[in-house]
């Protein structure tokens, strides 16, 4: 009200030292949490044209080409700081407020901190929402709590982090608003901040999401007697149903669609990835550069892309058992597909997980939201199971296809 008042009356040092000192007590406040934020940012509108003008008034040098908050952080520390009787004339409380602002970290570059904060990859995220704060709390809590066997507890934890993305999105379009009336760098700190909050959430969802289809997947292939790796085991499971085999005619029917299905499963894991890869993508321009470094961003596509080629040999491997099934028997395929799983994917995740394994870089937070996201970090030693498979079942398919080439020719 004073900075109107002043500068009304054509008083325009006196205007600029009022409306400078309260546009840098909005900065701070707007760290403060969401309802100061909400009050601190309503007064900007009405805060800027004021220091502008005033500024030109003054002759302020840089102004012409400064934003408003430049301005008041330049007339703030240039011409207030240290001159507390010339303030204190127009400002009588100034001397209290330039104590108690001291006290306060000061907003510089990309450096802001907010009352509320993410701990995530190692780094840290800090945010003005309190009801985000709330929600990413209790979705991190189910998390930790969850067990995979209580579908209820999963459906409840989805839910919760489905929120959090909704909310997170919901301030990062009010902050986007208010950084179209006036630019602070507690606005684009909020920014890039709330953006930080939806990556996260996705990237769990994607996670747990995974972990599913990696379990229904495992579980099928399972009932169908196909893990094993051992080749006369293989054999006699590939052969179909013989005297003394352990699978009885009633299991041994279903299996052929059950392999569908994980080929089916592993299918969406990859689908899952790709869509984890272009949100890392959509979700990092929004970051400021702090902010990728402190959760390092790149690091997450990268694990994304390392963890689909996993997959596709996974998913490869179980598409060659099906077309060697009896009920396919489609073996010149199924080599086909069991040589690209040994010398094109096995090679390519093995480079991947290498490359990222050599990096140093401080290590992941997974550990507080195992089992969730295990699978989403595939091990040397996964990679070396899967091409062990696939180099167990060639020589067994490979005289399947030798076989029927045989019977063929008899015929």
């Amino acid at each position: 009200m004073q900075s109107q008042l002043r500068f009304e009356l054509q008083q325009w040092e006196a205007a600029l030292d009022s409306a400078a000192l309260a546009r840098v007590i909005t900065d701070r406040l707007a760290q403060a949490g969401s309802s100061h934020f909400a009050l601190a940012h309503a007064m900007l509108e009405a805060l800027d044209p004021i220091v502008r003008l005033a500024a030109y008034q003054m002759r302020v040098s840089g102004a012409q080409h400064a934003t408003p908050a430049a301005i008041a952080v330049q007339w703030y520390d240039s011409n207030m700081k240290g001159a507390e009787d010339r303030v204190s004339a127009t400002i009588p409380e100034y001397a209290d407020i330039s104590a108690a602002l001291d006290k306060l970290s000061a907003p510089t570059g990309e450096s802001v901190a907010f009352a509320n904060e993410l701990h995530w990859r190692g780094g840290t995220v800090s945010f003005a929402s309190q009801e985000l704060a709330a929600q990413v709390d209790r979705a991190q809590g189910l998390l930790k709590a969850a067990s995979g066997d209580n579908s209820d507890s999963l459906d409840e934890m989805v839910a919760a982090y489905r929120k959090v993305g909704k909310t997170a999105r919901r301030c990062h379009a009010e902050s986007a608003v208010a950084a179209q009336k006036s630019q602070t760098a507690a606005l684009d700190a909020l920014l890039s901040a709330y953006a930080a909050v939806q990556l996260y959430s996705v990237c769990v969802l994607s996670a747990i999401d995974v972990t599913q289809l990696f379990n229904e997947a495992q579980s099928i292939a399972h009932t169908c007697g196909a893990t094993t790796n051992s080749a006369d085991a293989l054999l006699g499971w590939l052969a179909g149903p013989c005297a003394g085999s352990p699978l009885s005619d009633d299991k041994n029917a279903p299996r052929q669609p059950g392999l569908a299905q994980v080929v089916v499963c592993y299918d969406k894991i990859r689908q899952r990835l790709t869509a984890l890869q272009r949100s890392v993508t959509e979700m990092e321009a929004k970051l400021l550069p702090a902010v990728r470094r402190e959760i390092r961003t790149q690091q997450i596509a990268d694990e994304a892309v390392a963890a689909e080629a996993y997959y596709t040999c996974l998913r490869n491997y179980y598409s060659a058992l099906l077309h060697a099934s009896p009920a396919c028997a489609q073996y010149v395929d199924s080599l086909a597909l069991l040589d690209i799983v040994v010398t094109e994917n096995v090679p390519h995740a093995t480079a991947l997980t290498a490359q990222l394994a050599k990096r140093d870089l401080p290590p992941s937070e997974a550990t507080d939201t195992e089992p969730w996201l295990r699978n989403l970090a595939p091990s040397p030693d996964k990679i070396a199971q899967a091409s062990e498979a696939a180099e167990t079942a060639l020589p067994v398919v490979r005289g399947l296809c030798v076989g029927a080439s045989e019977n063929t020719k008899a015929w």
